[in-house]
């Protein structure tokens, strides 16, 4: 027998994670923190981690020797009898995770695989109590997992997929005509053993349900039924992603079909960037068919792999017989080679992994990969006996990367005699690794296919190889989608700016205001950029044109849309040129126009993710919430480098759509699970904010707004976000003066509020902290030029800021409408929380017929998350609006909006008080 590798020997781990704390992937922890647990409980976790050693015993009779492998909640030791010597494998529940339903999870899990007797299921021995801990004792295995099978060759001969799958579904069928469903089915938990006559044992019976519905059984069965999610994401089934309580054996039949496709056609379908878009993959039965994707499988085969992947449970295969008469034909005499692989060929194919590029951690449930992960102690030992084998063939990719590299910068040098290529920016010369250059020329593809994701992390990714790339850096600060990543590096691609060409400096130059500065000044920069392009021969760079049609968009839409028809002039097939065409005519007001070019941007690029991200604007601002999350699914593939921002409006169309709270909340960890530490608690409790103020949880909201101030620094300008929220609350509930105080103190004390922040004058001025002529006075100050700077559209700037929000009386509102710049507020130009505040103003103003039409842009929304209180005022102010133009039952429906959210608020709601008075005085039908 051959003897196992620790790297094989990491049998039946817990694949099933804990939902926070320091196991946890990045971002796990949030919610967990934001109510107030923590720190406090990882260090009393920590105390009481039990110290396992070669040499000890447990339960008197079992000596450890070594680990075997660790992960998220199990750990394995190989030991032996005392008495007998005989082999076994021990599993520990880890130390911080003994209390309550996890250590039940794995007594259960001993009960479950012990009552399945059949030869295919890896037998348990006994359960001991250690230090009041449960330890399963089960057969050692030797050997490797069907996953490690297919890391080494990831698409199987058709007999081996039949002589390894024909005793899992014998050993499956066992388990569910004892009413037991696995939950958990993946190649990990397949189990290949070699040089024994029982080759193939299916392990982790830690997550698995039973069906009964009485008696002691059916009690245990809520250890994981309460709508938790379990099991591993690309192999879950539609009804798990869902959290479905009514879990039967037809999910571990998706998840068998799943793998059945895997092995026969070398794809796993549902392999995802994050946990997100596998869910979507799967629910939406985004999964080609294996007559397509592998068109030599047997026809029938095929099809059964189909039906068991049916997202219909109704419709999915439900006898594994059938599956097993159509694997019968295939199955070999002799058994699948499981031993070591030859050493591969070197060569430039692909690159290979580097030694430590696999987690530490073991069995981590990844949302970016389908596939365990081994534990440390396991891995090392891997690495020690392949990593001379990787460093040839990892030194031979990288030899023969340059070379071929070389020959085409070559080539295309040799070449640059002519006039440089519409839509395109010339790659730099051999100044710039070969690796980075390549990774830089097809984040500029990218970019000119409209996948700005895409080309950010071209981009970030070239820069990590060489940071002297002044190129890259200058890519990535006008493409990064974050500001204070655009300015860092553009402040780096200023340093490096004598390694630029001629246009390249130029182009720095120009966009200095927009990136350059804390505070963009975008008008500037479409001065600059239109003085460059009306030089020859910039005046036929599409690059540059298209860069002036995205500074322009926010000073002035006329030249937005203007250069970007200069754009698609010079380049019919520039998608990037369709994209910036599509965004100018929408803020324009041209609807059609933009949908027509967004059209266009698709036929050329189909996988355009800007053009899906825009028409997610446009159905958002009609209120097709379902279109606009089918728009940031298409953008998913090609735009992690948006990722934080996609997830963000996905977590809101959710909310818009009545999905779970809990839905929601996945989403929004989702875009949060990229940022470091302090930023991603900062953001997950403004999230949490959000929720609690819009469902009227204000006390809830307010607590969480106070804490979020604890993990920014004294100069960000998160203050201002943070200020602005908490003054809505106060003034919702009627704390009028208190709302004054921390618009003082802000103003005072924090940069982020003291630079334009006349909205916050306006809330001292109601509670008479400072006079109507000094109010006016520092209004003034801050719209003078000097202080305003990057505002040459007033409908962005602080005009806006200055009258209207928080203007309450008709007097104020009388006097701020002939400073609103009408014609901007009246297109798509401004965002719909501002036209929340703009038609409050129009309404106190007597002016019902503006105020209707923009306070119903302002409702009609799916990003309602994003300012929730405003949001739930303009009901009101819509109610009244249409109560003043004799349009009753809009009214009524209008008010009930408010008390819909607010009706039970805690504290009490102002608004929704009103509402309800209103409601009554018109005599509208209660709300329920």
């Amino acid at each position: 027998m051959r003897i196992a590798s620790r790297a094989d020997l990491t049998q039946g781990l817990e694949a099933t994670q804990p939902t926070a704390g320091k196991d946890a992937p990045p971002g796990e922890g949030d919610e967990r923190d934001e109510r107030g647990e923590g720190d406090e409980r990882d260090e009393r976790d920590e105390r009481a981690r039990p110290t396992w050693r070669p040499g000890a015993v447990v339960a008197g009779r079992y000596r450890l020797e070594r680990l075997l492998g660790e992960g998220g909640m199990g750990v394995i030791w190989a030991a032996s009898h005392t008495l007998t010597g005989k082999p076994f494998a021990l599993k520990f529940v880890k130390g911080g995770a003994v209390r309550g339903v996890v250590g039940m999870r794995l007594l259960r899990e001993a009960k479950l695989a012990s009552s399945v007797r059949h030869p295919n299921v890896v037998e348990v021995h006994d359960v001991e109590i250690e230090g009041g801990a449960p330890v399963m004792v089960m057969e050692l295995l030797s050997g490797e997992s069907l996953a490690s099978r297919l890391r080494r060759e990831p698409r199987l001969p058709l007999g081996e997929v039949a002589s390894i799958f024909l005793p899992v579904i014998s050993a499956v069928g066992t388990a569910h005509a004892l009413g037991i469903v696995h939950r958990d089915l993946k190649p990990e938990n397949i189990f290949l053993v070699d040089g024994s006559s029982e080759r193939v044992k299916v392990l982790d019976f830690g997550i698995a349900k039973l069906t009964a519905t009485s008696g002691q059984d059916a009690q245990t069965t809520g250890l994981t039924e309460s709508g938790t999610r379990l099991g591993t994401p690309c192999y879950m089934s539609p009804e798990q992603t869902f959290g479905d309580r009514q879990i039967d054996h037809r999910t571990d039949n998706w998840s068998l079909g799943l793998i059945l496709y895997e092995c026969l056609s070398g794809v796993l379908p549902t392999r995802a960037d994050n946990a997100g878009q596998v869910f979507k993959i799967i629910v939406t039965g985004a999964i080609p068919p294996l007559e397509k994707v592998a068109p030599d499988v047997p026809r029938e085969l095929a099809r059964v792999v189909g039906r068991l992947l049916s997202t219909d449970r109704q419709a999915r295969l439900s006898d594994l017989s059938e599956v097993a008469r159509a694997l019968a034909p295939f199955a070999q005499g002799a058994a699948p080679s499981f031993g070591a692989p030859e050493p591969p060929a070197l060569g430039i194919s692909e690159p290979p992994r580097a030694p430590g590029g696999e987690a530490a951690d073991g069995d981590v449930v990844d949302p970016l990969a389908a596939t365990e992960r081994l534990g440390a102690a396991a891995r090392r030992d891997e690495l020690r006996s392949t990593g001379r084998r990787l460093g040839l063939r990892a030194a031979a990719w990288k030899i023969g990367l340059a070379m071929a590299l070389a020959a085409v910068i070559a080539g295309a040098l040799a070449l640059r005699g002519g006039p440089r290529p519409v839509g395109a920016t010339t790659v730099p010369g051999p100044r710039s690794i070969p690796t980075a250059l390549a990774l830089y020329s097809a984040a500029l593809k990218a970019a000119g296919d409209a996948n700005e994701g895409k080309a950010v992390d071209g981009l970030r990714q070239a820069i990590s190889v060489d940071d002297s790339f002044a190129e890259a850096h200058l890519r990535l600060a006008i493409y990064a989608p974050e500001p204070a990543e655009a300015r860092d590096h553009y402040r780096r691609a200023e340093e490096l700016s004598a390694a630029l060409d001629p246009r390249d400096r130029a182009l720095l130059a120009a966009v200095e205001p927009a990136l350059g500065r804390d505070l963009a000044d975008s008008a500037r920069c479409a001065e600059r950029l239109t003085a460059l392009t009306a030089r020859h021969p910039y005046d036929r760079d599409a690059e540059l044109l298209a860069l002036l049609a995205r500074c322009a968009l926010r000073s002035d839409v006329h030249t937005s849309v203007a250069a970007a028809r200069r754009v698609i002039a010079i380049d019919p097939e520039y998608a990037q040129g369709w994209a910036t065409l599509a965004q100018s005519l929408w803020q324009l007001g041209s609807f059609n126009d933009s949908a027509a070019a967004l059209d266009r941007c698709l036929a050329i690029s189909p996988t355009a993710a800007s053009c899906y991200e825009i028409r997610s604007e446009h159905h958002s601002a009609l209120g097709r919430c379902a279109d606009v999350e089918e728009d940031l699914w298409l953008t998913r593939p090609t735009t992690s480098g948006r990722g934080r921002l996609i997830f963000r409006r996905l977590a809101w169309s959710s909310y818009a759509q009545g999905r779970s709270l809990d839905a929601v909340r996945e989403a929004m960890r989702q875009s949060r699970v990229s940022l470091p530490h302090k930023e991603r608690r900062f953001t997950a409790l403004l999230d949490e904010s959000n929720l609690n103020a819009i469902q009227g949880n204000f006390s809830q909201a307010e607590g969480q707004l106070r804490q979020a101030r604890m993990y920014i620094s004294a100069d960000s300008r998160g203050h201002a976000d943070v200020v602005r929220a908490l003054i809505d609350v106060c003034l919702e509930t009627d704390r009028r003066r208190e709302a004054a105080d921390i618009a003082k103190t802000c103003l005072d004390n924090y940069s982020a509020c003291a630079g334009g922040s006349p909205d916050l004058l306006r809330v001292m001025l109601h509670a008479g902290l400072i006079s109507r002529a000094e109010f006016q006075e520092k209004v003034a100050e801050l719209l003078s030029p000097s202080s305003v700077q990057g505002a040459a559209d007033p409908a962005r700037s602080a005009v806006v800021q200055a009258y209207a929000r928080w203007i309450e009386h008709p007097e104020e509102a009388a006097e701020a409408v002939p400073v609103l710049p009408m014609t901007a507020l009246m297109s798509n130009q401004v965002g719909q929380e501002v036209q929340a505040d703009v038609g409050a103003v129009f309404y106190l103003a007597g002016m019902p017929l503006h105020a209707i039409p923009t306070l119903r842009k302002a409702v009609t929304t799916c990003d309602m998350l994003g300012w929730p209180v405003r949001y739930v005022r303009s009901f009101w102010f819509l109610g009244q609006a249409l109560e003043q133009m004799g349009e009753i039952s809009g009214a009524c429906e209008a008010y009930a909006s408010v008390i819909d959210r607010w009706g039970n608020a805690s504290p009490r709601s102002v608004t929704a008080e009103q509402a309800r008075a209103r409601m009554k005085a018109i005599a509208c039908r209660p709300v329920e």
